[in-house]
């Protein structure tokens, strides 16, 4: 018995090809970002501008960004306070010497005597007072915030004074004066009266001597010389600040 034998012939399908699926939008060009350099640009020229002219002030002078930093860090002077604190320091000296000196008074007195219509002679006394001591101060005392003017402007402090005064309160030593000229009339025996009458005449000569013009002058020359030493304190303090110390006297109206 012949064997067969089936075949059995397997039919493929065809391949197709795959799908191309959903269609991609076409990707447009981005335009240049001009809005945003245009800032860039507008912002950064003049910070550049800045930044150069800065970059060449701090090579002329390297200091001076320091400095401004320092001016804005350094506490501002209080003009004010300065001038409270500097009016009670004035109000405590009360008399600030500021001349002394030595004056000569020279007086001769003639003491004439007539009694009944009868001459009974002269009397002649000369004396001295050599070299007798005295001085000029500024009164303190009276110094107000009305004596200080503040001028913002000129960036200055004016103290106005009162002139320096004579000190009258002072005596003569009558163991130094000298009597170089002494006599009495022919039919007189009084003439140490007379020298005693001479003598009360020295006081007002030396006022006269020590009122002179000269003395005055350098009584005021002096005294706002002395005046600055002794408020160096306050102007070094203002001067920090930059504000300048001015002093001066009240002139008569």
């Amino acid at each position: 018995m012949s064997e067969q034998t089936a075949l059995t012939t397997t039919t493929e399908a065809p391949i197709q090809p795959a799908s191309p699926g959903p269609a991609k939008k076409p990707v447009k060009p981005r335009g240049f970002p001009y809005v945003p350099v245009l800032i860039i640009l507008l912002a950064g020229v003049p910070l550049g501008y800045v930044f150069i002219k800065w970059n060449r002030a701090a090579m002329d002078a390297p200091g001076r960004f320091f400095d401004a930093i320092s001016d804005v860090v350094r506490p501002k002077i209080n003009v004010n306070q300065i001038v409270l604190t500097s009016i009670g320091d004035l109000h405590k000296e009360a008399r600030l010497v500021v001349l002394k000196t030595s004056v000569t008074a020279d007086v001769t007195r003639d003491e004439t005597y007539t009694h009944w219509g009868i001459y009974w002679g002269t009397n002649t006394a000369r004396v001295i007072a050599p070299n007798a001591q005295v001085q000029y101060y500024i009164d303190l005392s009276a110094v107000g915030t009305s004596n200080y003017v503040y001028d913002e402007a000129s960036k200055s402090l004016t103290l106005t004074l009162p002139p320096p005064k004579l000190d009258t309160d002072f005596s003569i030593d009558p163991s130094k004066i000298q009597v170089p000229d002494l006599r009495s009339g022919w039919n007189r025996w009084d003439k140490d009266e007379t020298k005693d009458n001479a003598v009360k005449d020295l006081f007002p000569a030396l006022l006269i001597q020590a009122r002179s013009p000269l003395l005055l002058k350098e009584a005021r020359e002096d005294g706002i010389e002395a005046m600055e030493n002794w408020l160096k304190p306050l102007a070094d303090t203002l001067a920090k600040d930059g504000v300048t110390l001015v002093v001066k006297y009240k002139e008569p109206a």
